[in-house]
């Protein structure tokens, strides 16, 4: 939920809990940092990704690297190993987010 464009709050729960994340741009000129959560009954996922420092474009990347993460964490074979998932995918993402420089 966006509150206004100097911040947000996301907010999910399930039958245990329920998790809040609020973040607010403070005295800077951008809030580049992200985060994203998915909770099911079964279980749950919370992405914390900080920005690029001012960079050009890292407000595109964190959220990139927020929403990727989530979107294919519960699409993924559920029989394969968690540990290998996160390292495949953090190597993935990383070739976008590099790629990401090229396209500007």
């Amino acid at each position: 939920m966006l509150i206004d464009k100097d911040e947000y709050l996301i907010s999910d729960q399930n039958n245990l809990f329920e998790l809040v994340l609020y973040s607010t741009t403070g005295n800077r000129e951008e809030q580049q940092d992200r985060a994203g959560i998915t909770i099911t009954d079964d279980e749950s996922l919370i992405v914390v990704c900080d920005g690029m420092g001012g960079s050009r474009g890292g407000r595109i990347a964190s959220s990139y690297v927020v929403d990727t993460l989530l979107n294919d964490y519960f699409c993924r074979d559920k029989n394969a190993n968690v540990a290998g998932f996160f390292v495949d995918e953090m190597h993935l993402i990383d070739k976008a987010i590099a790629s990401f420089k090229d396209d500007n």
